[in-house]
C-alpha cells in the first residue's frame, strides 16, 4: 500500500511562468478539492504552515511528486535565506535575485482583480511588499474581501480568484475577486512601475532601467537603491522621529505607510532612473521638513536633510549607501547655500 505521506494528487498541476509558490499550491488544491491547503502539503510530509514552505528545507522531491510537477519548478519558487559576502544583513533568494528579508509578504494573500480576469493564478510580483500595484495591469492590489471585509490568507482555498470566507451551504464560493473594483495606477507611472518590477520579479523581457552612472550594477542592487530612497523619503516627517531611521530592528526600519508609500516609491524610482541628476529633487523635499519635530535635537546635515544624511542606516548594502552619499555630497553644498540665503532674505523682510 502506498505511504500516506507520499501520495500523489489525482489531478497533476504544473506551475505557470511567474506564479508564486503559495499561489501554485492554492491552485493545485482547488483543482483537487482540497479546501484546506495544509492537508495537501501533509501528503508530502510537510506539517508546517504553507507560508513556511518558501524558506524551509522541505522534501521538494516529495512535494513535486505530490502535485505532479517538476522538482525544479518548485525549487525555483522557494525563497531560502542567502548571504552576500561582507554583509551581516540577511537576504533571501527571490527568483534568483537577493532581496532583503521582510520585503516578501508571507501571510496575507494580495491579488489583482484585473490580472485574475486575464488568468486566474497568483503572480510572484504580488508577494513583494514595496509593490502596492500590479505591474501587469496597473490596478491596486487588494488583501481584503470587498464583500465580507475579511483578510485573504493562505490557509484555505477554493481558488485564488475567490474569497475563501464567502461560502454557501455547499462550500461553493460566493465572492469572485475578479469583479472587485480597485484604484488604477496613473498612466504616467505605469511604464516606469512595470520596469521597476522587472528588476527582481520573473519577466520574459529585461528591465529598461539602466542609468549610465549605475552601469555594471546588478538589477537587484538598483531595486534596493529604490527601496532605500523610498524608506528615506517616508521618514522625512515627524511621524518617525529620531529612532525611525536608526539601525535597530528590521521591522522598524521597513515601515510602510499605505497612504504615502506609493508616492515616495515613484519619486525614488524616477530619481534612480535619472541618476544622479534627480537627487536634487529629493534633497529639496527633505530640506522642506528641517523644522519638523523629528529633527528638533538634530544639527547640521542631519537637521537639514534628516535620514538622507546617513543612508547607511537604511540601505541594504554599503554600495548603495556610498552611491547615495556621493550624489548628495555633490549637490548638497550648493542647495544648502541657496537655502541659507533664502532664509536670510526672509528674515530681513520680516525684521527678525
Amino acid at each position: 500500500m502506498r505511504n500516506y505521506f507520499h501520495a500523489q494528487l489525482p489531478v497533476a498541476t504544473e506551475p505557470v511562468f511567474g506564479e508564486s509558490l503559495p499561489g501554485f499550491i492554492a491552485r493545485a488544491c482547488a483543482r483537487n478539492g482540497y479546501y484546506k491547503m495544509r492537508r495537501a502539503t501533509m501528503l508530502a510530509g510537510h506539517t508546517g504552515a504553507v507560508g513556511s514552505l518558501c524558506g524551509s528545507a522541505a522534501n521538494w522531491a516529495r512535494l513535486a511528486y505530490t502535485f505532479g510537477c517538476q522538482e525544479a519548478e518548485l525549487v525555483a519558487r522557494r525563497h531560502p535565506e542567502c548571504r552576500i559576502e561582507g554583509l551581516t544583513r540577511g537576504f533571501e533568494n527571490f527568483f534568483g535575485s537577493p532581496v532583503r528579508l521582510r520585503l516578501r509578504e508571507t501571510k496575507v494573500r494580495r491579488v489583482s482583480p484585473a490580472s485574475l480576469r486575464l488568468a486566474p493564478y497568483h503572480r510572484a510580483a504580488w508577494l513583494l511588499k514595496p509593490l502596492q500595484y500590479c505591474p501587469e495591469t496597473g490596478d491596486r492590489l487588494i488583501l481584503v474581501c470587498p464583500n465580507c471585509s475579511k483578510t485573504l490568507r493562505w490557509t484555505r482555498t477554493v481558488g485564488v480568484e475567490f474569497c475563501e470566507h464567502c461560502l454557501d451551504d455547499e462550500d461553493d464560493p460566493k465572492t469572485d475577486l475578479r469583479y472587485a473594483i480597485t484604484e488604477q495606477l496613473p498612466v504616467q507611472d505605469f511604464e516606469l512601475y512595470r520596469e521597476v518590477a522587472k528588476l527582481v520579479v520573473p519577466s520574459r523581457d529585461p528591465s529598461k532601467i539602466a542609468p549610465r552612472r549605475l552601469r555594471g550594477w546588478a538589477y537587484w542592487e538598483i531595486f534596493d537603491m529604490i527601496v532605500t530612497l523610498t524608506m528615506i523619503l517616508e521618514r522625512r516627517s515627524r511621524h518617525f522621529g529620531f529612532l525611525g531611521f536608526m539601525r535597530m530592528y528590521e521591522n522598524l526600519r521597513f515601515h510602510q505607510n499605505e497612504r504615502t508609500w506609493h508616492q515616495s516609491f515613484m519619486l525614488a524610482a524616477r530619481t534612480v532612473a535619472d541618476w544622479p541628476k534627480a537627487i536634487e529633487e529629493v534633497i529639496d523635499l527633505m530640506m522642506q521638513y528641517r523644522d519638523d519635530q523629528g529633527r528638533f535635537n538634530a544639527f547640521g546635515r542631519m537637521k537639514e536633510i534628516g535620514p538622507l544624511a546617513h543612508p547607511d542606516d537604511l540601505s541594504g548594502t554599503p554600495k548603495v549607501a556610498a552611491e547615495i552619499n556621493a550624489a548628495v555630497g555633490r549637490v548638497y553644498p550648493r542647495l544648502i547655500r541657496r537655502s541659507i540665503r533664502t532664509r536670510r532674505d526672509k528674515d530681513a523682510l520680516t525684521g527678525f
